[in-house]
C-alpha cells in the first residue's frame, strides 16, 4: 500500500532531529540550518517555470519576510540558500504521494547536505511543488505549501496535531488542514518563534 504523504516528510525524515522542541503545536527542528550571514539575510532564488508558481513563491517569501522573523529572505539570481521550484513528480514518487518536497540540488534527500559537526546546510536547498497535484490548486494553496517547504529548508520539522485547527504551518497534513482549518497559508506565531530560535 502506498503511504499518502501530503507534504514532504520524506526529504527530511532521515535527518536526526535536534533535541530542542517547543510545547504544543510549535515545530521542533530537523537538525540543519543555514549558516549565519551578514545582516541576517538569507538568499532565495526563483526557479519556477510559470507565473502561477512564481506568484505563489513570491507570496510565500513575502509572508516569511513580514512575519517578525529575525532574518530576511533576499532574492538573488545565483548563490541562493533556498531555491524555490516546481516540477512533475507524478502521482507517486519514492512510494509517496507528494504535494511538496524539500531536496538538495540533485533532487536527493538532503541527508548528506548537512555538515555533522556544525549542523549547517552545505548546499542550496530546493523547495519543490509537485505540479501533478498543484496545477489545479489556487495560488493561495500553492503559497501555503511553499511556506511549509521553506520552513523545512530553514530547519523546521513537522508538527502533528490531529484534532485541532490551532496548528502550525508545519503541520504534517497541511494540505488537508488547509481545507478544513480556514485555508491557513502563512507562518503562524509558533513557526516564527521556532525560526527565530534558529536565526535570532
Amino acid at each position: 500500500m502506498i503511504k499518502r504523504i501530503l507534504v514532504a516528510a520524506l526529504a527530511l525524515a532521515a535527518l536526526a532531529p535536534a533535541t530542542t522542541a517547543f510545547a504544543g503545536s510549535q515545530p521542533g527542528f530537523i537538525g540543519c540550518q543555514f549558516p549565519p550571514s551578514s545582516g541576517n539575510d538569507l538568499k532565495w532564488e526563483d526557479a519556477t517555470t510559470s507565473v502561477q508558481y512564481s506568484n505563489a513563491a513570491a507570496a510565500a517569501i513575502q509572508d516569511w519576510n513580514s512575519s517578525s522573523t529575525q532574518f530576511n529572505l533576499a532574492k538573488v539570481n545565483s548563490g541562493a540558500n533556498i531555491r524555490v521550484a516546481n516540477g512533475n513528480f507524478g502521482a507517486v514518487w519514492m512510494n509517496l504521494e507528494l504535494w511538496g518536497v524539500t531536496l538538495n540540488t540533485s533532487k536527493e534527500v538532503p541527508t548528506t547536505s548537512c555538515k555533522d559537526n556544525d549542523q549547517r546546510w552545505d548546499t542550496t536547498i530546493v523547495t519543490w511543488l509537485n505540479t501533478y497535484y498543484m496545477n489545479s490548486s489556487t495560488t493561495n494553496k500553492r503559497k501555503a505549501i511553499y511556506v511549509h517547504e521553506i520552513g523545512h529548508a530553514l530547519g523546521l520539522a513537522h508538527t502533528n496535531d490531529k484534532n485541532t485547527c490551532d496548528i502550525s504551518i508545519m503541520q504534517i497534513d497541511i494540505v488537508d488542514k488547509y481545507e478544513t482549518c480556514g485555508k491557513i497559508s502563512s507562518p503562524q506565531p509558533e513557526d516564527v518563534a521556532a525560526a527565530n530560535y534558529l536565526y535570532g
